[in-house]
């Protein structure tokens, strides 16, 4: 019975969610068209950075271009991954204090 009533309750918090992520979607397009288009131009700035330097340097080193871009690739994993840690951390400190409302 038990169970039941938790997959229920479960699955209410999930439609919730989906609605108003939905909605955040619908009113925040242009923020999200935004963030889209800077990752865009950012990505392609970075490779051809990447590209650049593979063709000047690349047989100083001994890399080709496909080693260049896995550096560039595992770069910004990693570093993206530090930073999702870090936040995490930073984020449940935030929580606990009650820093999020603004208007303290």
């Amino acid at each position: 019975m038990k169970t039941k009533q938790f997959n229920k309750r479960y699955l209410d918090f999930l439609k919730v969610n989906l609605f108003l992520m939905k909605q955040y979607t619908k009113e925040y397009k242009v923020n999200i068209y935004s963030a889209i288009s800077v990752q865009i131009v950012y990505t392609m700035m970075s490779y051809f950075i990447l590209f650049v330097i593979a063709s000047n340097f690349g047989s100083i080193i001994g890399w080709s271009y496909i080693d260049f871009i896995m550096y560039g690739i595992l770069g910004r994993l990693s570093s993206q991954l530090f930073l999702f840690l870090l936040w995490g951390k930073n984020i449940s400190q935030t929580i606990i204090g009650g820093n999020f409302n603004q208007h303290l």
